[in-house]
């Protein structure tokens, strides 16, 4: 190579580098963002499971509805919640079900839920952790 063509060739070198990096940052940023649930719903659900009232949910209708960031099933679920000493009643809920559980939706199963003692359309599926 010529003295005079490796000022160049660093120079090209770095700008490749550079835009390999800024790509990497970008990218791992995203990841970040789309492989975690927000703050706020990990916020949400562990309150739910600190306050929240133990019931039952009978599955109505569930229908795929996508995949979650961290690729299990997205479905949109309609259920009967049961709660000691309340009406039955309805909720439709969009939420991410591990595949493992993906059985659990069928229509007619029930499924153990916490349900927020100030809004009960707000609750969460307490899946076991096994």
């Amino acid at each position: 190579m010529a003295p005079e063509t490796l000022p160049v060739a660093l120079g090209v070198l770095l700008l490749v580098g550079g835009a390999f990096f800024a790509a990497w940052t970008a990218a791992a940023g995203y990841a970040g963002r789309a492989l975690h649930p927000s703050r706020h719903e990990l916020e949400e659900r562990a309150r739910l499971r600190r306050i929240g009232v133990s019931g039952t949910a009978r599955v109505r209708d569930s229908r795929e509805a996508g995949t979650s960031p961290i690729g299990d099933p997205l479905v949109e679920v309609e259920l009967t919640v049961e709660l000691d000493g309340r009406a039955p009643y309805d909720v439709r809920q969009r939420t991410a079900v591990p595949r493992r559980r993906l059985g659990r939706l069928q229509a007619g199963r029930s499924v153990p839920v916490l349900v927020d003692p100030q809004d009960p359309a707000r609750l969460v599926v307490n899946w076991p952790h096994r």
